[in-house]
């Protein structure tokens, strides 16, 4: 899928802006934790890598940590987003460091941006 300023990559579930500038980048990952594991750690990471710069790999640009404490049981959910100067060509994807932990809903899970 693609317009005049993204294209879609459903195989690599990332985005690609075509057009250089300033974007708005948003992602929401909501959590279920099991009431077994109060130690349980779980990180959403926004990233970013361009496809001409292959060895660079991945350059984190926020990251949320969940877990770890008395929180650590029932649902949470994670919010980034911030203001990025984006190049042609940059991809932007979410990884969540352990995905059985990610409630399963299409409402609650998403990667998005919009440009200034």
């Amino acid at each position: 899928m693609a317009n005049n300023l993204v294209v879609y990559h459903p195989e690599k579930r990332s985005i690609q802006v075509t057009d250089p500038g300033l974007y708005f980048i948003y992602s929401s990952i909501t959590f279920q934790a099991p009431h077994t594991d109060l130690n349980a750690q779980v990180y959403h990471i926004l990233l970013r890598e361009h496809y001409l710069l292959p060895k660079t790999g991945a350059t984190i640009m926020m990251i949320n940590k969940y877990g770890g404490g008395d929180q650590s049981s029932g649902f949470y959910t994670s919010f980034l987003c911030g203001a990025f100067r984006l190049r042609a060509g940059d991809e932007v994807f979410v990884k969540v460091s352990n995905t059985s932990f990610v409630y399963n809903s299409y409402y609650s899970n998403y990667l998005g941006l919009y440009r200034f």
